[in-house]
């Protein structure tokens, strides 16, 4: 996984909150200790940073998921169904090629990654970002394209890039790119499954 970029201030903000927080809670230990009348050495010396590091693991992995329309970071993460169009001419027919792809988004608060598989290769993203400051928010990301071993020889290793419109929480739509020496793109539709 690798981390990707947005277009907000809120992840300095979550840092903030966190670091109040992690702040009042040994404090409010040990006052709460003093209060009832409890011995220094049976106390459990909770430091800023045990409280900041277990606040920040469970924020990134999990509860930013709960309130993701209100921090305004869409969330991913899941498995999604795609169809596409390549301007890739099938040989045969002169059509554009039609082709369908599974990915898999994995995603927290400070990471993510795209994995997608069709039936001639997988592909892997080496970064993002999602852009919430339009009309339509904007998920890009860039990978790279490993054909499958039987893949048909004109399939080569290739890096790409991908810009999708997040229509819904469920729906993605956009156009690719992939690679200098390929010279191909087309539209895709992704769907959660």
């Amino acid at each position: 996984m690798h981390s990707y970029s947005l277009d907000t201030p809120i992840r300095r903000k979550i840092h903030v909150i966190l670091a109040l927080i992690a702040m009042a809670i040994p404090a409010f230990i040990e006052n709460a200790r003093t209060f009832f009348g409890i011995p220094a050495q049976f106390g459990f010396p909770v430091t800023f940073g045990v409280v900041y590091g277990i606040f920040y693991f469970l924020v990134d992995k999990w509860c930013w998921r709960w309130c993701s329309d209100q921090i305004g970071i869409p969330n991913l993460d899941g498995r999604w169904q795609a169809t596409g169009r390549s301007s890739y001419k099938d040989p045969e027919t002169g059509e554009n090629r039609e082709f369908k792809m599974k990915l898999t988004i994995k995603q927290t608060l400070s990471v993510m990654e795209v994995f997608t598989k069709t039936g001639d290769s997988t592909s892997r993203s080496t970064m993002a970002s999602i852009c919430t400051q339009h009309a339509v928010p904007i998920f890009r990301y860039a990978y790279e394209n490993e054909p499958k071993s039987l893949a048909d020889d004109e399939l080569q290793r290739h890096p790409g890039l991908a810009t999708l419109r997040i229509e819904t929480k469920t729906r993605l739509t956009g156009d690719y790119f992939s690679g200098k020496h390929r010279l191909r793109f087309g539209e895709i539709v992704i769907e959660r499954v």
